[in-house]
């Protein structure tokens, strides 16, 4: 069962619509007060017209959308020998040893290695990639072809203090079959499977610390945070840059599993003034022009 992120009722409370153009698109204007957001990790198999990936070295390509040619004769194949005719998968056995023989099918490559991977077609066919390669691969067939809806999460490795510790971003993956959460990060084959009584996750193995140590980065609530030019905010935190240049926002490091495990991260902010909040197709979008990131709303309220 696929999960739905409609903005709620209360979305509609301290807000007024001033602009929609029938695509998707909504221009809310916020008058002051203090607000709270909630929003999910991308989805895989959406927005895929304009899908910004960091699977390639090349400059051009990273403001060229990633294809999803699936209906590439090599990427066809993949998929038979990924899911050998099985449509449907359903618990901790069965998504696991999906998981491994994806790993089987596609090698890790060295990150001193330069990769140019901007299509499927590209990863299948180099039969190698980075977590970024890996995770979008694997989300993307398994979005378009199971069960099984998938995020992908973008971070760090490691816990983030005052400073991010790499120059460059790590990507995996959050897989749900709609009664268990699995963690995945196909570049070091790391899986975890937990389940959830009310609001409580528990993990099925060992493998939880291993997540407890990636830290989610938040762009929706950066942007938010530029755009609107946010000075008091919660929920989140903002960490200098590798390049002491700015500052990235991320998850607190003890929300860290939480957020993966509940695809949520929140932003409580002020505002003194009245601003405008950009939608388009439920989500906070990010990026360029050209290629994008879709983080869905998952709630929006006035909070005073």
């Amino acid at each position: 069962m696929k999960e739905g992120y409609q903005v709620p009722q209360q979305f509609l409370q301290g807000v007024e619509l001033v602009e929609k153009d029938g695509r998707g698109f909504e221009r809310y204007r916020l008058l002051p007060g203090v607000y709270q957001l909630d929003f999910g990790f991308r989805n895989f198999g959406e927005h895929e017209n304009d899908w910004r990936s960091g699977a390639s070295d090349r400059e051009s390509d990273r403001e060229t959308p990633f294809l999803f040619d699936h209906n590439n004769p090599e990427v066809a194949r993949f998929t038979r020998d990924l899911f050998e005719n099985q449509s449907h998968f359903q618990g901790q056995e069965e998504v696991r040893l999906l998981a491994q023989r994806f790993g089987q099918l596609i090698m890790s490559m060295s990150i001193s290695e330069p990769e140019y991977n901007n299509s499927l077609s590209d990863i299948v066919n180099s039969g190698q990639g980075m977590c970024d390669s890996k995770s979008v691969l694997f989300g993307s067939l398994i979005a378009h072809n199971t069960n099984l809806e998938a995020q992908a999460i973008i971070g760090q490795y490691g816990q983030v203090k005052d400073k991010v510790s790499y120059p460059f971003h790590h990507q995996w993956m959050r897989i749900t079959d709609g009664t268990q959460i699995y963690l995945f990060d196909p570049m070091y084959e790391r899986f975890t499977a937990f389940e959830q009584e009310n609001d409580t996750f528990y993990a099925m193995d060992d493998g939880d610390s291993y997540f407890s140590n990636l830290t989610p980065a938040c762009y929706a609530a950066g942007k938010l945070i530029s755009q609107m030019n946010i000075q008091r905010f919660g929920g989140i935190r903002l960490v200098e840059t590798h390049a002491g240049d700015g500052n990235e926002v991320y998850v607190n490091n003890e929300e860290s599993l939480a957020a993966q495990l509940s695809n949520s991260t929140t932003l409580a902010f002020e505002i003194e003034s009245d601003e405008e909040l950009d939608i388009h197709d439920k989500a906070i979008r990010t990026g360029t022009e050209t290629t994008s990131l879709y983080f869905p709303i998952r709630s929006f309220t006035k909070i005073e």
